[in-house]
């Protein structure tokens, strides 16, 4: 699995490429951005299915080969890591609590991106 951190809020654009070099490969797109799951989790993924000149696992040549690339701001990846640690942690104690805190920080992580990307646009009009 491939995660691209970027160091501003996320804005995506809906439909598949129209390059017009990109015929070999489709992308699937699943936008927990503007879709949040219920725990908080934010993230842009992109599921690519490549067409190359290469034996995949089911013996065609050229083969389908997919990939899922995470793209998430600095925030959301921090976010990502201490819940996927939570999860599967077997040990923890007040699991409620913890749930409960992570999804309050998802929410104030995503107002701060919010923020930092207004701060950000504004430096950049000045400019």
């Amino acid at each position: 699995m491939s995660r691209v951190v970027v160091p501003e809020y996320i804005i995506v654009h809906d439909g598949s490429p129209r390059d017009s070099t990109a015929q070999n490969y489709y992308v699937k797109y699943k936008d927990y951005i503007k879709n949040v799951k219920p725990n908080g989790y934010r993230s842009y993924h992109l599921i690519v299915e490549i067409t190359a000149p290469y034996e995949d696992i089911l013996g065609n040549n050229p083969g389908k080969f997919f990939a899922e690339i995470q793209v998430r701001t600095i925030a959301m990846d921090s976010w990502a890591s201490l819940e996927h640690q939570m999860k599967y942690k077997h040990d923890i104690k007040n699991p409620e609590l913890i749930v409960k805190e992570l999804k309050r920080c998802a929410d104030e992580l995503a107002a701060c991106d919010v923020s930092m990307q207004t701060i950000r646009n504004l430096i950049n009009a000045e400019n």
